[in-house]
């Protein structure tokens, strides 16, 4: 079977960037700690 990995660079907008951590804060504080944390991590 292939290897279908990829990595591709991602570059965000100041916009972007913010809008990722008001969603963050968002689930932080509506959920649990762990679950926003794994909902950005990186692997």
């Amino acid at each position: 079977m292939a290897d279908t990995s990829a990595r591709f660079e991602v570059v965000l907008t100041q916009g972007a960037e913010q809008d990722l951590e008001a969603i963050h804060d968002y689930i932080s504080e509506f959920d649990v700690i762990a679950n926003a944390s794994m909902a950005f991590s990186c692997a």
